[in-house]
């Protein structure tokens, strides 16, 4: 059956930020196999442009959100419209994130720090505030959040990341606490080991034959989405 003909409450609908490139753009890839329309979010509209055409091959709607996530006001209005068009949202899978270089605390340029916190924590926040109610009101969703193992030693240069992390890590797990009688799962997935470009900014020279390709990665993700990722407010490594 085509995803279009289906009626609007048996069709999942899904949205996934940082589906330009990396993780965000092989897990969109990977699930749009089994969702009817994805929301795909990025800055770079030419690569998600190619994502739509491949998404749309696996008989899968698809629309392009040209979204800064640092213009949080803005997604307001973009729940309002898929309210309006869906009525619901079953997934929202946060992947959109920026990293520095590792650095000492007084050597990290504030407006980087400023730039990190607004699209690694501020926009999570926002995303979580909007998407709510659209996730409320499908039968059973789940919010993802791709994010970063933290780790309880205290390591030098880490100071401005792991900062942010741990920030995320007790808004996403405080947010799952809030909403457990709810139908919404929340769940943190971290990559162990993935070659992006984001993890080569604080990892360069790393013998890249050891680390999982972005697809070998949505390969495993694939396998909890169905009974783990069912759980709440959990930190799944992948």
């Amino acid at each position: 059956m085509q995803a279009n003909t289906l009626p609007k409450n048996e069709r999942k609908v899904g949205i996934i930020t940082g589906a330009s490139s990396g993780i965000g753009y092989s897990l969109a890839l990977k699930l749009s196999e089994r969702f009817d329309h994805l929301y795909i979010s990025s800055r770079r509209i030419s690569e998600l442009e190619k994502l739509n055409d491949k998404i749309i091959k696996n008989n899968c709607e698809c629309t392009i959100v040209p979204l800064d996530l640092k213009k949080i006001d803005l997604l307001d209005g973009l729940a309002s419209q898929i309210y309006s068009k869906e009525g619901k949202l079953d997934l929202l899978l946060s992947a959109a994130g920026i990293n520095y270089n590792l650095s000492p605390i007084t050597s990290i340029k504030e407006h980087e720090f400023r730039e990190s916190f607004e699209i690694n924590l501020l926009s999570n926040l926002k995303l979580l505030k909007s998407f709510q109610p659209l996730l409320k009101s499908s039968n059973e969703s789940k919010i993802i959040v791709i994010s970063f193992e933290l780790e309880t030693k205290i390591k030098p240069f880490w100071g401005g990341n792991d900062s942010l992390v741990s920030g995320l890590h007790k808004m996403v797990l405080t947010f799952a606490e809030e909403n457990k009688n709810t139908n919404i799962s929340t769940n943190i997935v971290c990559p162990n080991g993935v070659d992006t470009d984001y993890r080569n900014t604080f990892m360069p020279g790393e013998d890249k034959s050891k680390l999982m390709t972005i697809h070998g990665f949505a390969e495993e993700f694939y396998k909890l989405f169905d009974n783990e990722l069912k759980n709440n407010g959990q930190i799944f490594k992948v």
